[in-house]
């Protein structure tokens, strides 16, 4: 099989000690090289420039020498996606990146394998993990010394070697749940949302603001909340996971309920568009970047769920990146919402829940009922019982709210307990 490495958003993608890790790139070479495999590498012009504001200007500058010297000759474009998509339409090639959010390409490759570093007990592995299904394509060793392009990288101390971690335990409890819960709640945050189109005429984020600090709340004091872990995630153009006081994207619910005297999705932020299928797609990633790092999640549940709840009052609005001037479209999420059904290996029963709530009008149902999960009778039963069974949609999980009704709120929190499973 031929790659086409995305050699810019790789090498920024993998890093160690909280910054981009020519090591780590230089592994993923050797390995794939060790395995025969083939590829073309592709980078930025950018990546220079990156790089240095990194401070890494002299790490740069060894890993080009370690690629000449080894025989690997890069394409650098203004936009190497371009030529990426071009080459894997070519070649048949699969794609190797980190979190390319793929808004420029017009045709998907058939494989996407991302490039992801992870403890192992008291090894640091780097792996390939196809996107679509969440399995280990391969994984090699990145802490032991090897060789490449004449440059020789020493075995890394473990004990001082900084990993970024996606999930923090619970600040407050140490004990192991059974069945642990991943809950992202992706928020909507584009200008519409900022209209006073609702019962007391205040902003609607700003309701959703309080319904998700109550939603915590609930989920706090449910039967679920001593393995209910919880990332909350932003999107308009872009999506931005925020932080809790952990310093992680997934903290327990516990950790979220003691920051809610300060949250608002909204800080630091300019409304944008809708990116619904960048929501998806960073979601995905999400889940398969914790589930993929055993060490942290094994030490908190001996088997885990997973489940996102979008909420959004509009369409998928958001432009290409490139100078076309035009827009994605609902096959574009479409594809994403197939990817993310395709659940992931190391869940249970490889599912991924993915809960749609739709505020108002203007929202588009036909897209979100087709990004919803077909109901389970469980949750078919949970949403009876607590009196919202008549507004799933197409036995779907999804629901459509009125911001001018003063219920709408404790709609969206009922829905939120159902799709969570603590209902």
């Amino acid at each position: 099989m031929k790659y086409a490495i995305d050699g810019s958003n790789v090498l920024l993608g993998l890093r160690l000690n909280k910054k981009p890790s020519d090591r780590l790139f230089a592994r993923l070479l050797h390995a794939l090289r060790e395995r025969g495999a083939d590829f073309q590498l592709f980078f930025d012009h950018s990546i220079e420039k990156l790089m240095a504001g990194e401070g890494l200007a002299t790490e740069w500058s060894a890993l080009r020498s370690a690629l000449a010297a080894a025989g690997i000759r890069p394409i650098f474009a203004a936009r190497a996606d371009v030529l990426i998509e071009a080459f894997c339409h070519t070649h048949g090639a699969w794609v190797i990146n980190s979190s390319d959010k793929m808004d420029s390409w017009n045709t998907r490759p058939s494989q996407i394998h991302r490039a992801r570093v992870h403890r192992n007990r008291s090894t640091l592995q780097l792996a390939l993990i196809d996107d679509a299904t969440g399995k280990f394509v391969f994984h090699t060793s990145a802490h032991e010394p090897f060789d490449f392009g004449g440059v020789r990288f020493p075995a890394l101390n473990m004990q001082s070697t900084i990993l970024e971690a996606l999930i923090a335990p619970d600040s407050q409890y140490s004990a192991v749940a059974a069945e642990g819960t991943l809950l992202i709640l992706a928020l909507d945050a584009s200008g519409s949302m900022s209209q006073t189109n609702s019962y007391d005429g205040r902003p609607k984020s700003d309701h959703l603001n309080e319904i998700v600090k109550s939603a915590i709340t609930r989920l706090r004091n449910s039967r679920i909340a001593e393995g209910l872990y919880v990332a909350i995630l932003r999107f308009e153009n872009d999506v931005t996971p925020l932080l809790c006081s952990t310093g992680t994207v997934f903290a327990s619910v516990n950790d979220w309920f003691a920051t809610l005297g300060t949250f608002d999705y909204l800080q630091g932020i300019t409304l944008e568009q809708t990116n619904i299928r960048l929501a998806l797609q960073r979601s995905k990633e999400l889940f398969q970047n914790t589930i993929a790092d055993s060490d942290p999640v094994s030490a908190l549940a001996d088997s885990w769920r997973a489940a996102v709840v979008l909420i959004t009052d509009g369409n998928h609005y958001v432009k290409r990146p490139d100078d076309s001037g035009t827009y994605e479209t609902d096959a574009d999420v479409g594809h994403q919402a197939l990817d993310i059904h395709q659940g992931l290996s190391g869940l249970i029963g490889g599912r991924i829940d993915v809960g749609c709530v739709g505020i108002g009008t203007d929202v588009n149902q036909n897209l979100l009922v087709n990004i919803a999960s077909q109901c389970t009778p469980t949750q078919r039963g949970m949403a009876t019982r607590a009196g919202i069974g008549g507004l799933l949609l197409d036995d779907r999980l999804f629901i459509v709210v009125d911001s001018n009704n003063d219920k709408f709120g404790e709609a969206i929190r009922t829905f939120i307990d159902v799709a969570s499973g603590s209902g």
